[in-house]
């Protein structure tokens, strides 16, 4: 084989090893938090799949992520800067000649990042989040967030228990949403149920009201209430909390549906809490009283 045809091959090999990298470049996160300086910090080497799976996706639904070996709110994000290079970031370097990865000073790096002056990166923030820069947090995160901090609550005639319940969602900092129960009052419950289409999580309280019956029992319109919700929502989505009673009979018919003893331990609160967090609330869980 003639020099020519060598030098072209080289060249040929090398052009496509180079597209290979392009192909398949490595994803850097850099998020701070003015409140929280703690917080402030990067992400390395992520492939598109980690990146969406693990920031993008639910910074953009306002739901809490893991970063640092932390849970964090978007709403504590102040700002958020992706960028893309082929190489591994260890072989990036800042205009003085310090590594990337081994700064300490994060917000330098990545003013350096964003004025171009990192050779072999690329800014990619507005391609994953469209709507960063125009405001601290994004629309889209603060309405997600919002509508994580509503917890539902259907309750009977115990009103201790409720405000138990009520109190525990407060105080690991969520707003409780209570849909009053009023046995008799001819209400149209069908209707009453249209009227919360943003319900994302529900607790029900399962109490023995019913005491005319041979065996003490939830009010009938509790059940149906949990009945529904499971239905709308799915198991998942749907905590019921009970109040034990040696004559009290749980409602054996419910498909799916998930019960908790109402303890005077309080471990009801952190299997609450667990539930919440697996919807993607953020619980504060070290205010549990």
């Amino acid at each position: 084989m003639c020099e020519h045809n060598k030098a072209f091959l080289c060249g040929l090999h090398s052009a496509q090893l180079q597209l290979i990298e392009v192909a398949t470049p490595k994803y850097h996160v850099y998020v701070e938090c003015e409140r929280d300086k703690e917080r402030t910090g990067m992400r390395f080497n992520l492939t598109e799949e980690e990146l969406m799976r693990t920031f993008v996706v639910p910074f953009n639904a306002g739901k809490p992520f893991w970063f640092g070996g932390r849970l964090l709110s978007p709403l504590k994000v102040d700002r958020a800067v992706v960028f893309w290079s082929a190489e591994d970031c260890n072989r990036l370097v800042l205009p003085d000649g310090e590594s990337v990865t081994s700064c300490k000073d994060k917000k330098r790096v990545i003013e350096d990042v964003c004025l171009g002056k990192v050779v072999g990166v690329h800014l990619c923030t507005e391609k994953f989040l469209p709507l960063m820069g125009k405001a601290s947090v994004t629309s889209m995160a603060l309405a997600g967030a919002v509508e994580r901090r509503r917890v539902h609550i259907i309750h009977g005639k115990d009103e201790a228990m409720k405000d138990a319940v009520t109190e525990t969602l407060e105080q690991i900092g969520l707003e409780p949403v209570v849909l009053h129960e009023q046995p008799n009052q001819g209400r149209n419950l069908l209707g009453e149920f249209s009227e919360y289409s943003d319900v994302t999580f529900v607790v029900v309280l399962l109490s023995p009201d019913d005491t005319e019956a041979q065996i003490p029992k939830a009010s009938q319109n509790v059940i149906l209430e949990l009945g529904f919700f499971l239905g709308k929502l799915g198991k998942g989505k749907v905590l019921s909390i009970y109040k034990e009673n040696k004559h009290f009979d749980l409602p054996p018919d419910i498909v799916g549906a998930s019960y908790t003893k109402f303890d005077e331990e309080g471990i009801w609160k952190y299997k609450l809490a667990k539930a919440l967090q697996d919807n993607g609330f953020l619980v504060e869980l070290k205010k549990i009283g």
